[in-house]
C-alpha cells in the first residue's frame, strides 16, 4: 500500500468526534431535502446545492443514493414544537457541563490526553481519506461498516465514506453521512477511539446499553427530537460505534444503533 499524499485537508472524523454538536446556540432549521410528490412513486427530493472545496471532505455524492423508500414525517414540522426546542436548548446552555467517564467512554468538550489517548499515532501523521477511489482502501479497515439495516424512511447516502489513518496503515476510524427527506440528518462512525467530544450538560449525558453493550446516550433537547442527539456504544472489537442524529427523536436513533450493532455482531 502506497503512502498517501499529506496535502489533503484532514477532516479527521470531525463529526464522529462531536465537534459539530450543539454548543448552547439555537439550532437553525436543517438544509435537508424537500420533496415533490410524484404519483405512484416515492417523493423525489430536491437537495440543496453543495459547494465542494478542493481537497475537502466530505465529498458529496451527485446525485445522493436513496437507501430507504418514503419520507420521514417529523413532529418538528410544527412551529410550536420548533419553538419549544429552541427554548429547551437555551435553558440547557446555562447548566453545568459534563466531563468524565460513562459506560467506559470518556465524554468531554476538550478530552484530556492524560485521561485518554487521542490518536494512535502522532497527530501530524494522521491522514484523511474520503475520495471515491479511497473506498476500496477504507474497506480494509477493521472499523469498516456498511449502512445499517435500519434507517428512517426517505434516507439518502449523501457522502462517500470517509476515514482517518496513520500513514499507510488501515484506517482507525470510518464515518458516513446521511440525509433524511423530511429534515433530519444522521452521521455514523466506527472508530478506534474510546472517547467522544462534545459540549453537553450534565443532565443530558446518560449511561445505557444497546443490545447488551454499554453505551452513552445523549438525547435531543425535546422528546420530538429537536437538536442533536448521540448514542456511543462500546464496540466489542475495541473502540466505539457512534450514531449521531439531528432533528430525530431518540427512539429513531436507538433503532439505528440497535440495527448497526446487530449487523456487526
Amino acid at each position: 500500500m502506497s503512502k498517501r499524499s499529506g496535502s489533503l485537508r484532514v477532516h479527521a472524523l470531525m463529526l464522529i468526534l462531536g465537534v459539530l454538536v450543539a454548543c448552547g446556540q439555537p439550532q437553525t432549521p436543517s438544509t435537508a431535502p424537500s420533496a415533490t410528490e410524484t404519483e405512484g412513486t416515492d417523493p423525489v427530493p430536491t437537495f440543496p446545492p453543495v459547494e465542494q472545496g478542493d481537497g475537502e471532505y466530505p465529498i458529496y455524492r451527485d446525485p445522493p443514493v436513496r437507501l430507504t423508500a418514503g419520507r420521514y414525517d417529523s413532529a418538528l414540522d410544527s412551529p410550536a414544537e420548533h419553538q419549544a426546542g429552541e427554548q429547551a436548548q437555551e435553558a440547557d446552555a446555562s447548566k453545568s457541563r459534563f466531563q468524565g467517564w460513562v459506560a467506559g467512554i470518556y465524554v468531554a468538550q476538550f478530552p484530556d490526553p492524560k485521561e485518554v489517548q487521542l490518536f494512535p499515532c502522532e497527530r501530524e501523521d494522521v491522514e484523511a481519506l474520503g475520495r471515491p477511489k479511497d473506498e476500496d482502501e477504507l474497506r480494509t479497515s477493521p472499523f469498516w461498516f456498511d449502512p445499517p439495516s435500519y434507517l428512517p424512511p426517505g434516507t439518502f447516502d449523501w457522502t462517500y465514506p470517509g476515514g482517518d489513518a496513520c500513514g499507510s496503515e488501515p484506517a482507525f476510524g470510518i464515518w458516513r453521512e446521511f440525509l433524511v427527506d423530511g429534515g433530519a440528518e444522521i452521521t455514523i462512525g466506527r472508530s478506534w477511539r474510546r472517547y467522544f467530544r462534545g459540549d453537553f450538560s450534565e443532565d443530558r449525558v446518560q449511561s445505557g446499553s444497546i443490545n447488551g453493550l454499554p453505551a452513552v446516550i445523549i438525547p435531543p433537547f425535546t422528546a420530538e427530537g429537536y437538536g442533536d442527539s448521540h448514542i456511543i456504544v462500546r464496540d466489542p472489537s475495541g473502540g466505539t460505534i457512534q450514531v449521531n442524529g439531528f432533528q430525530l427523536p431518540l427512539s429513531e436513533l436507538q433503532k439505528i444503533a440497535e440495527a448497526l450493532v446487530r449487523d456487526l455482531t
